[in-house]
């Protein structure tokens, strides 16, 4: 089919293209720039026909945390995607944990009143966790602890974590955590955080001295410095890293 183009002395307005002719090429497509137009710009915080506003990405933090429905076993915001008795089972668990993927069953107002009552209660947990912890933290450095070591003579010692790296049979080397028992840290707790967060065997042990200690597989003493420091709130001044057979502390 032959394309039929304007007349070169058609005046058209400024700033507009002419209008192509009935059965032409052209008609059966959008100009490339309008289409571009449409889709919006590449980043930022401008908006197109194909989305809305973009802003900065929410942080990812790992591990990651998936939740699943209850009742149907897939993440919520695939229920929907299950027939319809299925979904009516979700309903339930879904307008009280996830308001905003049901909105259908609140009235005018009611679910903006829910989602604000979420986000309260939430601030509300957060501040009530770390304050415990902040508390268990305070109360573990109340002088020094009471240490049962080989022979079954007890000794008080200061609390401290050291951590260092031991080699086994062929050559496998082990990060050897000892010390959080001083710091009311359950140790199966523990290892089971070294599991999530390293991707390797962690468990609890005895050292040579009958101490209780945590065995993570591979050279992990920085990492679980971090670890222990951020997830259980330890004072970084009271983790020590034996480097060399020298003593330091994890963050100088």
């Amino acid at each position: 089919m032959a394309t039929v183009t304007a007349p070169a002395d058609v005046d058209t307005p400024s700033g507009t293209a002419a209008a192509p002719a009935p059965g032409s090429a052209w008609s059966d497509s959008e100009p490339a720039d309008a289409a571009a137009a449409d889709a919006g710009p590449a980043s930022g915080g401008g908006t197109g026909k194909g989305g809305g506003a973009s802003g900065p990405a929410a942080p990812v933090t790992y591990p990651l945390v998936v939740e699943y429905c209850p009742m149907c076993g897939l993440p919520p915001e695939y229920c929907r995607f299950n027939s319809k008795s299925v979904f009516a089972k979700c309903k339930p668990w879904l307008k009280e944990a996830h308001p905003q993927l049901v909105p259908e069953m609140f009235g005018e107002g009611e679910l903006e009143a829910k989602l604000a009552a979420m986000a309260v209660d939430g601030g509300a947990a957060t501040a009530s966790a770390n304050a415990a912890a902040d508390a268990a933290v305070a109360s573990s450095l109340s002088g020094p602890k009471l240490v049962k070591r080989a022979g079954g003579r007890s000794k008080r010692v200061d609390p401290e974590i050291v951590i260092h790296t031991d080699q086994r049979k062929g050559r496998k080397q082990v990060t050897i955590v000892v010390g959080l028992d001083l710091f009311d840290i359950k140790l199966s707790d523990a290892a089971k955080a070294c599991k999530k967060a390293f991707a390797s065997g962690a468990t609890v042990a005895k050292s040579a001295d009958n101490r209780d200690t945590v065995e993570i597989q591979g050279t992990r003493a920085h990492e679980f410095a971090e670890l222990v420091r951020d997830k259980y709130k330890v004072p970084s001044e009271l983790i020590f890293v034996v480097e060399s057979k020298s003593k330091k502390r994890a963050f100088p």
